[in-house]
């Protein structure tokens, strides 16, 4: 790998880790922007990490190591957002360690946020509240909110926000001590290795603050990897690795109910059959880890039925594809066109 460094005159407070890999120059180029321009009174370092692209990615990455605190590392073997996420914050300098995704953008309030919630909390873990953006909205001008809010979390009080997702498991959006990701580092050259590893980073802290506040802009991109039109098994394959890993140590913590774990477990599985209808390859197997997928959800509806703080809207979605998949597909990718901008 060929690291190329500009050296601050001071040791920054928090060090941004940010991966690429074959994304659009203008999205590379609004992704670094805003987290060049930060209204933030404290020295930070920007790492950009350019996980092994084959397009012009490097070239535009390139262009912004003349910044004294940005950092370039290129790596030659593809490692998957993971092992890219790792090797950032083993090369960071300062304690404190925030992700970027690469194709997503932030507030210029960003860092001021995230740090304000740490210093006043002492959370281990702060995490901030983000909007969805459709991919053509991405340019749009935004008035983003300076608003300190904070709300202040348990352990349990935070794994029940992410079973029912007012927490997002992404590492993006969150600031922690550099050591937890050391300790706890993100599965190398595997996809949604964000799921699979957030339970297992939150068990290991037990103060948490959330920023109110929508200070990060998630890109809803087609051809990520969440909307990819044709996808292999093995990305099913790992998806279905990753929800289990995510979900059994929050219940064998016996901190969450079963209310929210069900949720959570349908919810994962209506999007492990959204992947499953594209996957272009193994048919047989593609087609009984679906029929898995919505047993399970059969079996776990009549407890999400019982709860009464998941929307009307959510278990119709459930109880319809677990009865009528192919009507539910079309009124979900009705959905995604309309909703999210993107559609598989």
């Amino acid at each position: 790998q060929n690291d190329i460094a500009k050296q601050g005159e001071m040791a920054p407070v928090i060090s941004v880790v940010a991966t690429f890999h074959n994304i659009d120059a203008a999205l590379v180029r609004h992704c670094i922007d805003s987290l060049i321009h930060q209204h933030f009174d404290y020295p930070y370092e920007l790492i950009l990490v350019d996980d092994c692209s084959t397009d012009d990615t490097p070239a535009v990455l390139r262009e912004y190591v003349s910044e004294k605190n940005v950092r370039l590392i290129e790596l030659q073997e593809n490692v998957g957002p993971g092992g890219a996420r790792n090797i950032g914050i083993e090369s960071a300098k300062a304690e404190l360690v925030t992700i970027v995704d690469g194709d997503d953008f932030v507030s210029p309030y960003y860092l001021a946020l995230l740090f304000a919630a740490k210093s006043s909390t002492g959370a281990e873990l702060v995490a901030a509240n983000s909007m969805v953006i459709p991919f053509d909205k991405i340019f749009e001008k935004r008035n983003w909110s300076r608003d300190s809010d904070v709300l202040i979390m348990d352990r349990a009080q935070y794994l029940e926000a992410l079973c029912y997702e007012k927490v997002d498991e992404a590492p993006s959006r969150k600031l922690a001590q550099r050591g937890l990701y050391l300790r706890h580092p993100f599965p190398a050259k595997a996809s949604y290795e964000d799921v699979a590893i957030a339970s297992e980073q939150a068990l290991a802290c037990s103060k948490f603050a959330f920023v109110k506040a929508e200070i990060y802009g998630y890109v809803m991109r087609p051809g990520s990897v969440v909307h990819k039109s044709a996808a292999p098994f093995r990305q099913a394959q790992d998806f279905a690795y990753a929800i289990e890993a995510f979900l059994r140590p929050i219940e064998e913590s016996h901190l969450v109910d079963e209310h929210a774990l069900a949720f959570r477990r349908c919810l994962e599985l209506s999007r492990l059959h959204s992947l499953l209808r594209v996957v272009s390859d193994c048919p047989e197997k593609t087609a009984e880890l679906d029929q898995r997928a919505i047993q399970k959800i059969r079996e776990s509806l009549p407890v999400v039925v019982n709860d009464k703080s998941v929307s009307r809207g959510y278990i119709l979605r459930f109880w319809l594809l677990s009865r009528a998949p192919s009507v539910y597909d079309k009124a979900f990718s009705l959905y995604e066109a309309i909703k999210k901008g993107v559609a598989r």
